[in-house]
């Protein structure tokens, strides 16, 4: 026969391995039995009557005449004992007997039970007998409930005693939405006599933190609710403590799960016996959560105080309990909302937020009730997925009708004889004001004025204006001695890093100084800016920027002038074989000019043997411009700038071939700034851009004139402009470049381009002339190397690179992940603290086709702007450009993340228009905002 047990309750289900509040205890009813023994028999001197009865001799004849003589007889001689045993087992029962068994129902734990029933029945293979049910009654703490049932078996077979129990616990748990849970608990003394409560305690489980809220709030916090610790007898008390997630509010387990916590109880009674109890696991009915989940916070610390038709601010948090990301936008539903209507921007886009992440934002509400007022009327919708969420409720304020705060209050005191010593103290608190004042009026005064001249600069920056070698001067030096640099502790690479920038920053001065005195980079800038503005609409149009990375490349990357100079060295030995096949064979080929040591240093990756060999024939043509083609290939940048090279030689040459370029007479005086905004000029801007660009590169190729080199390549834009042969030569050069820049390099279109121009007789005819162009663009480049300060900007530039990078086996550069906290420290801040003010351009919010409101007049002040985290990753390009068209592995991305700035923006204009049929509303505002 076996025992089942089920219990039934009004708190949640229990787990399988939590006990249960009630024990119940099954006993078979049977009588008990005599103990039997094995008796050990011994011989007295005195034989007693039994013995001498078995020793007669006559015992065996059964017609003996000689009776035995009656004796004391104990039940011992029979090998039974005078104790009664209760059966060890359940043992057997068979047909017909009666089957009896007491049902114990025993309260172990410290909580009442209510409206206990039970119901005891029999079931066998055929039907159920109902033996027993109790009716309800409550239990207290330890009290017990007996049951004797009694049952004839007149079935064979197995029987199933089945014992139900059904009960309710005073017990109540309330969820609240940010996580947080109130336990009550309910203590009585079912007692007859008082007890001291000598420990109540409560013990949370591991995913929760928790604060007993039995305290009274008094200049005492040990003092309860509770008065003395004394209970009498069936007094009850009612505990309260709150729960709250151990980790996050956002932290998934600790809202899902069941389990609370014990309690843990001591007591003693009136003569000092100590009783413990400690309760099972407590348990509640974990909450459902939802895709979206709101929580609301004040975003202001301290006491807030509401007051009618007064704007507060209300923090939302929007929690992510999905496993997608969301693009959530937050909107108001007027409709929904109470007497605490919301101010501003009816709708606003929060972002997109991974899976178990939150967003925060603020909103502004405006209440037109006093008194408890609800917030609501909030709708949250992921652009994703289409799911929609819609809040009536976020939380509960109360209203006050007006400021009730005693230090805004004025008493007025009774009338007294004002004395000198009275008089002083608000004489000097006055002056104090008044000074005060004086001295915003006076910041704000001197604020507006560099504002408008930061204003003013960065409106010139956008014309292509350039600030002034006295202005550059100035920043490099602040940078130069800023104390966020020297004080940081940062790493030895990192120290080696500074060293080298501090380095390169003093040799940038002295190029200021020596190669630009008469600012003629600012404006070679201006007037390539404006000459790139007028051609962006046509294809051939190069960006600044572009010409910019150029002219870096030529000037200060040693790499990619080598890698220029052999370009130039595979043409002369591509015209060399031309001119000796023509020649029947007496060509000298490449022999009369190769590369020097330093180049072939330089242009790692390119076969030594073959840049230094006398003689190349057409197999090394192809090597030759197969190494180059996977040197660009490796350096995307290369790329870039080769196509920009082709482009700006394209416009070179239409522009040489069709009007020659007049020459102007730059006043190049040191120390005078050239006025390069002057209209007088008459000039074209791109004619400006280009002379100016041509002296800044004589004067970093040591003043080598660049004229010999202009006009030669004049005369042969105009030669292949005028032969239809050469000029299909060199269109379909053009396009084999672009096709090998794109898709890689094809040997035999190499090969049969080679051919083509050994086979055309017309490129023979101006060998000479494209070999002494050659020869002159080599020397420039070569002068451009041999330039101290281009030497000394090339080297310091290695240095900072060879430090910044680790260098793999595999030919991968990977940045040293160390500097970038080492960074973090020094170089950000030091940038962030010469930013004075950073003016943002004005913005447009069109709500509907109706309403717009536009946002004009905003400086951020840049001792704000230094955030309170910063966030610095690197990782492969692709991973934040996933459609770029880069195929190096080599190539990397920074990513900064800028968290927590909070910043004042003062005297911002607010316009908002309104079309109300055929009128437009207009209205004008100047407030201060507060941006985080």
């Amino acid at each position: 026969m076996t025992t089942t047990t089920t219990t039934t309750t009004a708190m949640p289900t229990q787990d399988d391995h939590l006990p249960h509040l009630l024990s119940l205890k099954v006993m078979r009813l049977s009588r008990p039995q005599f103990v039997s023994t094995l008796p050990v028999y011994y011989e007295s001197a005195e034989s007693t009557s039994l013995v001498e009865g078995l020793e007669n001799n006559n015992i065996l004849d059964l017609n003996t005449c000689q009776p035995i003589q009656p004796s004391e007889l104990h039940i011992r001689d029979f090998g039974l004992s005078q104790m009664l045993k209760l059966p060890s087992a359940f043992g057997n029962i068979y047909l017909g007997e009666t089957f009896s068994t007491l049902i114990s129902i025993n309260n172990e734990s410290p909580i009442p039970i209510h409206q206990m029933t039970a119901k005891i029945e029999l079931q066998t293979s055929s039907q159920r007998f109902l033996l027993a049910e109790a009716s309800p009654l409550d239990l207290t703490p330890s009290s017990t409930r007996d049951i004797t049932v009694s049952h004839e078996i007149k079935e064979l077979g197995v029987h199933i005693l089945v014992c139900s129990v059904h009960y309710i616990v005073k017990t109540k748990l309330n969820n609240m939405i940010d996580g947080r849970v109130f336990l009550e608990a309910q203590l009585q003394n079912v007692s007859a006599s008082p007890m001291y409560l000598e420990r109540m305690k409560f013990e949370p489980s591991e995913h929760f933190q928790f604060e007993s809220l039995n305290q009274i709030i008094d200049e005492s916090n040990d003092k309860t609710v509770f008065g003395n610790h004394f209970i009498h007898p069936q007094d009850v008390r009612q505990y309260l403590y709150m729960l709250s997630p151990r980790h996050s509010a956002t932290d998934r387990i600790s809202r899902t799960t069941n389990a609370l916590g014990k309690l843990d109880i001591v007591w003693r009674t009136a003569l000092g016996d100590m009783g413990r109890l400690q309760t099972s696991q407590l348990t509640r009915k974990a909450p459902l959560l939802e895709d979206i989940e709101i929580q609301p916070f004040w975003p202001q610390e301290g006491d807030v105080k509401v007051v009618l038709e007064t704007p507060f601010r209300l923090g939302i948090r929007v929690i992510n309990h999905s496993n997608e990301n969301m693009k959530l936008v937050l909107s108001a539903v007027k409709t929904k909302m109470g007497s605490v209507l919301l101010s501003g921007l009816g709708s606003r886009q929060l972002g997109e937020v991974g899976p178990n992440q939150f967003t925060e934002t603020e909103l502004e509400f405006f209440p037109l009730t006093p008194g408890l007022q609800r917030v609501g009327g909030l709708r949250v919708m992921d652009l994703l997925s289409g799911y929609t969420k819609d809040v009536d409720h976020v939380c509960d304020v109360f209203v006050l009708s007006h400021k009730n705060d005693t230090s805004d209050s004025y008493n007025c005191p009774q009338r007294v004889p004002l004395t000198e010593d009275k008089v002083q103290p608000v004489v000097r608190r006055l002056s104090q004001q008044s000074e005060r004042r004086q001295s915003e009026e006076r910041r704000k005064s001197i604020a507006s004025l560099e504002k408008a001249a930061v204003a003013e600069q960065f409106a010139f920056i956008q014309q292509g204006k350039l600030p002034t070698n006295r202005q550059i001067h100035s920043i490099i030096s602040r940078f130069l001695n800023s104390d966020v640099i020297k004080e940081q502790p940062i790493s030895e690479d990192g120290q080696h890093v500074l060293r080298d920038m501090h380095d390169l920053l003093d040799v940038l001065q002295r190029a200021l100084d020596s190669k630009n005195p008469d600012e003629l980079f600012q404006s070679m800038i201006f007037h390539a800016k404006r000459a790139t503005e007028l051609q962006d609409m046509e294809p051939s149009g190069v960006k600044l920027l572009t010409t910019l990375k150029v002219i870096r490349h030529c000037l200060f990357d040693s790499r990619f002038r080598s890698l220029l100079s052999t370009v130039l060295l595979v043409a002369q030995g591509i015209l060399s074989k031309n001119a000796a096949r023509h020649s029947n064979g007496k060509g000298k080929g490449v022999a009369d000019r190769t590369l020097p040591e330093d180049i072939v240093e330089d242009l790692r990756g390119l076969d030594p043997n073959l840049l230094r060999n006398n003689s190349v024939n057409e197999g090394d043509l192809i090597s030759h411009l197969k190494n180059i083609f996977d040197i660009v290939k490796e350096n995307p940048e290369y790329k870039s700038s080769l196509e920009a090279l082709l482009t700006l030689v394209v416009i070179w040459t239409i522009r040489l071939s069709s009007q020659p370029i007049k020459q102007l007479s730059i006043q190049n005086n040191a120390g005078k700034a050239f006025d390069y905004t002057n209209p007088n000029l008459n000039i074209p801007d791109w004619e400006l851009a280009a002379l100016e660009a041509k002296r800044i590169l004589e004067r970093w190729s040591r003043d080598i004139r660049l004229d010999p080199f202009i006009k030669d390549l004049n005369n042969l834009a105009c030669i292949v402009k005028a032969d239809e042969e050469l000029y299909d030569l060199y269109i379909k050069a053009r396009i084999l470049i672009h096709e090998t820049l794109d898709d890689g390099f094809n040997k035999s279109s190499w090969l049969s381009f080679i051919q083509e121009i050994q086979d055309s007789g017309v490129v023979n005819s101006y060998q000479k002339m494209m070999t002494s162009l050659i020869h002159e663009a080599q020397s420039n480049i070569q002068a451009f190397k041999e330039d101290p300060l281009s030497k000394e900007i090339s080297q310091k530039l290695q240095s900072i690179y060879q430090r910044l990078w680790y260098t793999k086996w595999n030919g991968i550069a990977t940045l040293k992940p160390h500097l970038l906290d080492d960074f973090k420290m020094t170089l950000l801040p030091a940038l962030i603290e010469q930013i004075k003010y950073v003016p943002l351009p004005p913005f447009t919010i069109r709500e509907s086709k109706e309403n717009t409101m536009v946002i004009s007049n905003m400086v951020l002040t840049g001792d704000t702007l230094m955030p309170q985290t910063i966030e610095l990753k690197l990782d492969d390009n692709l991973r934040f450009h996933p459609k770029s068209r880069i195929g190096s592995i080599s190539v990397q991305s920074l990513l900064l993340n800028l968290y927590d700035i909070e910043t004042i923006m003062e005297d911002v204009k607010f316009q908002y228009k309104r079309k109300v049929g055929f009128f437009d509303i207009t209205d004008l505002g100047v407030a201060t905002v507060h941006v985080r």
